[in-house]
């Protein structure tokens, strides 16, 4: 058996497909049609590694408070960036920070 990660790290991740797809197409029945979870949520439940979760109030594909969901569902030590910025920008806007703080993280938890 090998070993598990030393760190898990996300960025603007929703918490599984099928609540994204039914926040998105709130219309359709996506909990009943999804036959795909990548439920992100239950997941990190069982993740026993340092976790770093990253997400903008700005998100404009992955709403915000996925990011705080997942950011509880996940065992201690773990560490929680708000960024600023869309989607696929926020890294742009918050570039020294998580710069800063990633690295701090990996540096704490995941150095050998």
């Amino acid at each position: 058996m090998g070993e598990g990660p030393r760190a898990v790290v996300l960025f603007s991740t929703f918490t599984s497909a099928t609540d994204l797809g039914a926040e998105v197409y709130w219309f359709l029945p996506v909990r009943l049609l999804s036959r795909i979870g990548y439920d992100n949520r239950e997941n990190l439940k069982r993740i026993r590694a340092p976790v770093f979760i990253a997400h903008s109030r700005d998100d404009d594909i992955v709403p915000y408070a996925h990011g705080k969901r997942l950011y509880e569902a996940a065992n201690e030590p773990k560490t929680f960036l708000e960024m600023r910025g869309g989607h696929n920008d926020g890294f742009i806007f918050t570039r020294p920070e998580w710069v800063a703080q990633l690295g701090a993280f990996l540096d704490r938890h995941a150095a050998k």
